[in-house]
């Protein structure tokens, strides 16, 4: 019976060593009363029980300090959840509004989004559109190039062709006048020749004739000339029928 408080005691220590100040008061109780039964013990016979419900007092002393420190522990712990539950309500509701907002911005973006991603797609399908038509358009363009090109080559061989027979009738005609030329100049020195043999004899023939003509001259003199005198002046012509028959048959 008096080993069963110490046990409860130690039973409650350990808790209470969570209480510094409670701890430290029991620890000043304890010192006290130590000091105090020593002191009464000297001056007088000490009684058998007197210890034991000295320990008995000092445990509930120390019980009811330990009692009102866990109560205001509990009141302290009560404030502070207080407080916390009212953060955690003011913190709920912030959250809340962060929520719906954050939900409406959320909406907004997400409406933006798809409004973007509209136009965006028929910026592309547009720009596709477009992209298609240009390379038809381009591939027309080459495909009408090509064929222009080909036709162009054609008619530029064919012209060459035309031109390349045209040159060789041209050369075929150049060759066939220039051997014309050629016989007819041969035909031409040959004449040539004939005549120059022909004025070479004429020549000499007129060189001859000259000749004898030099030797003629001397009888051509005007003393042997019967009209040498009307051709002075020295006698005239006679105006009858019959001189004038004479005289011109004379002359």
């Amino acid at each position: 019976a008096i080993l069963a408080p110490l046990v409860a005691s130690a039973d409650i220590l350990p808790h209470a060593a969570c209480f510094p100040e409670a701890m430290a008061s029991n620890n000043r109780t304890r010192s006290a009363s130590s000091r105090f039964s020593r002191s009464k013990l000297i001056q007088e016979e000490p009684h058998g029980f007197d210890q034991p419900a000295e320990v008995i007092r000092q445990m509930r002393k120390d019980i009811q300090n330990l009692k009102a420190a866990f109560r205001a522990e509990q009141e302290q712990r009560a404030l502070e959840v207080t407080e916390l539950k009212e953060e955690i309500c003011d913190l709920k509701e912030q959250v809340d509004k962060l929520s719906k907002d954050h939900h409406a911005t959320k909406f907004r973006m997400q409406q933006e989004i798809d409004l973007l991603g509209c136009q965006k797609n028929s910026g592309v399908e547009d720009l596709r559109r477009a992209l298609k038509k240009s390379v038809e358009q381009l591939n027309q363009i080459i495909q009408d190039e090509i064929r222009d090109r080909q036709n162009e080559a054609s008619l530029i061989k064919s012209r060459a062709a035309n031109e390349k027979s045209e040159r060789e009738t041209d050369v075929e005609k150049l060759q066939k006048e220039l051997e014309d030329h050629k016989d007819a100049f041969n035909v031409f020195r040959d004449i040539n020749i004939t005549f120059k043999g022909h004025i070479n004899h004429d020549i000499e023939m007129i060189v001859g004739l000259l000749k004898e003509v030099g030797k003629t001259k001397q009888c051509l003199h005007d003393d042997h000339l019967e009209c040498a005198k009307y051709w002075k002046g020295e006698g005239s012509l006679s105006t009858t029928k019959g001189a004038g028959a004479h005289d011109h048959q004379h002359s």
